[in-house]
């Protein structure tokens, strides 16, 4: 479990290993009658069960800059592909030194804690704006690191054992005057590869970026086509139409922005201050059809429809023969769905989580 609290002072993320199932593997063989494979123990409250690398701990972690929000957003992922996860949390409210004296405040920074056994807490890398592999201008209120998203976007894999090399993406919605923008670190054996792209709403040929379009303020990732890449989903709930997404596949060569696609509220009033993909996540879902009738179904809050009443969209993806994605309308639903009253300043749709509350494996931090 991890728990970020970014407002205990200048921000502290706590992680807790305990009461788990953590598996480790043999090689497979009959040795006087008994199958030996792939075996799996569970770490439990103190106890210590069938293996190795059972015992439950936990490390509180802090950063280095004031009032930098430490943990205001976290993602874990294998970056580096050893089999073991990694840690990237944000700190959007970093204020950053600046030579000569002050601070660039809310500029923010990313920590990165790579092959995390149990001390975690020696030696983050520290990604921030204005360094030379990262790159960019860090300026007050940029708030990078303000959302992380892992995901396998070129589908990068260790030749021999398959493992994949996840990429970290960065989103930093104050960006020249909250237009926003995204940036990709791309993960390889050797750490993060600093060649990924920086996108913006516009490099997309779909919209305009404005101020105040907060590009990159939610993102979501998975293989929304199966072709063995993962997509990346970033909103900008600020766009004049009322909010929009913009959903990137992927590809050999990583994110292809010439084949991305826009979403907007086509199916309900385009308001300013809806905020349209303020939150969003994905699920798959089944529709009309064969039970085997199976599609990815993006989920996008508007927590400003209806004078701040809120909605949830779900829109679901379709591909042409070129695995070009396209999202379609699909069902809307308000506190009412659920059972509860429909009030002005609900927000109903702020956050979201994925369907399923747990991922498809535990989070490994040891081998």
């Amino acid at each position: 479990m991890i728990v970020g609290s970014p407002f205990a002072g200048d921000g502290v993320v706590a992680v807790l290993d305990e009461a788990v199932y953590r598996h480790y593997e043999d090689s497979m063989f009959i040795s006087g009658g008994t199958l030996t494979g792939t075996r799996e123990c569970q770490c439990d409250f103190n106890s210590e069960v069938g293996s190795i690398n059972c015992k439950p701990w936990s490390e509180i972690l802090n950063g280095t800059f004031n009032n930098e929000e430490f943990g205001a957003s976290l993602s874990v992922a294998d970056f580096d592909c050893s089999g073991v996860d990694d840690l990237s949390v944000g700190a959007p409210g970093a204020h950053l030194p600046v030579q000569g004296g002050g601070f660039r405040e809310e500029a923010g920074a990313v920590y990165v804690y790579a092959n995390a056994p149990p001390d975690i807490s020696g030696g983050a890398t520290i990604l921030r704006q204005g360094a030379l592999e990262v790159g960019g201008d860090p300026e007050p209120g940029d708030r990078f690191g303000a959302t992380l998203i892992a995901g396998n976007f070129n589908g990068a894999r260790l030749s021999v054992s398959q493992r994949s090399c996840f990429d970290l993406v960065v989103a930093t919605p104050g960006e020249d005057e909250s237009m926003g923008e995204i940036q990709v670190f791309e993960g390889s054996p050797d750490g993060f590869l600093f060649t990924g792209p920086i996108i913006h709403l516009e490099d997309t040929g779909l919209s305009a970026g404005d101020p105040g379009d907060r590009f990159g303020h939610a993102m979501t990732a998975g293989d929304f086509n199966r072709d063995g890449f993962d997509d990346l989903a970033i909103s900008a709930p600020g766009d004049s139409v009322g909010g929009s997404v913009v959903v990137i596949p992927g590809s050999p060569s990583g994110l292809r922005v010439d084949l991305a696609t826009l979403w907007t509220q086509d199916d309900n009033e385009n308001e300013p201050g809806d905020e349209a993909g303020f939150a969003l996540s994905w699920t798959r879902g089944r529709v009309a059809g064969p039970r085997s009738d199976v599609t990815e179904i993006l989920v996008i809050g508007v927590p400003g429809e209806d004078n701040d009443a809120g909605i949830v969209l779900a829109a679901r993806f379709s591909f042409d023969d070129k695995n070009m994605l396209f999202l379609g309308s699909g069902p809307t639903w308000t506190m009412a769905d659920f059972g509860g009253a429909v009030s002005p300043g609900d927000r109903f749709g702020e956050t979201l989580m994925p369907a399923r509350a747990m991922p498809m494996r535990p989070w490994e931090f040891q081998p």
